[in-house]
């Protein structure tokens, strides 16, 4: 019982005070990418379907500009997976930003 009250004070914290769905779509984001077939071509276009919701829009129906990044940090995401990048530089030692 006391354990159940830990781990259920643990979660409720994180998810206070941290933005638990991001992580948890971001990891989403990358398993699906990698069940794909790797796209050799880089070159080629790639496009990344998201949802948007009505509180994510302004009062002149615009995304907001937090979603809006955040979108495009979950494209970036499944480019760099399904294109075989996050592989490539982890093999390399390599990290995306430094």
């Amino acid at each position: 019982m006391l354990f159940l009250v830990i781990v259920s004070g643990v979660i409720s914290l994180m998810v206070s005070l941290l933005d638990v769905w991001y992580f948890i779509r971001g990891t989403l984001v990358v398993l699906k990418s990698r069940i794909q077939p790797v796209v050799k071509d880089l070159l080629k276009e790639h496009s990344y379907l998201g949802k948007v919701l009505p509180h994510d829009l302004d009062f002149l129906l615009h995304m907001n500009n937090s979603r809006y990044l955040r979108e495009a940090d979950f494209a970036r995401f499944a480019l760099y997976t399904h294109s075989g990048l996050f592989q490539a530089m982890h093999s390399l030692g390599c990290s995306m930003v430094r």
